[in-house]
């Protein structure tokens, strides 16, 4: 038996930073980066989103600051996140694909005060939801895909 009232849960995505040094660290922004090579052709070249704060659930002003031995996550729902990014700029930032290199890497990224933001590599459902915006989070019992108002 499992404790719950029924409700279907809630996807989000989420950012979780640790810090498991001595000295406590600002946390300025987080956010995304797409792309192949620093230099180079501009096809070919990074990308670089700050995820909007507007639709995370921890919406504080300023840098977040994560003192030694504690956590700090930052988390938007899925259905706020589709609503927030439009087609088009979906398809600016993550559906760039090449013939031979295939799909651009996504990489979440944390802006950290006074060091190079850190990378990591986000997982393929992730990833899928960023290029097209499907996620079973943003479908109805009925597996249609759930729009914002007025959107197709």
């Amino acid at each position: 038996m499992f404790a719950g009232d029924g409700t279907p849960g809630v996807y989000m995505v989420g950012i979780e930073v640790l810090n498991i040094g001595v000295r406590p660290f600002h946390v300025s922004s987080v956010g995304w980066r797409t792309g192949w090579l620093w230099r180079g052709p501009k096809v070919l070249q990074y990308r670089f989103a700050i995820q909007n704060t507007s639709v995370m659930l921890n919406q504080k002003g300023g840098p977040h600051i994560v003192e030694p031995g504690r956590n700090e996550g930052f988390y938007t729902q899925i259905a706020d996140m589709k609503q927030a990014n439009y087609e088009a700029s979906r398809a600016e930032m993550f559906k760039r694909k090449l013939p031979i290199l295939g799909e651009a890497p996504i990489r979440a990224m944390v802006n950290i005060t006074g060091r190079k933001p850190l990378m990591v590599k986000v997982s393929k459902e992730l990833a899928y939801f960023l290029r097209t915006g499907e996620h079973a989070g943003t479908t109805d019992e009925n597996g249609l895909t759930n729009t914002a108002p007025g959107k197709v």
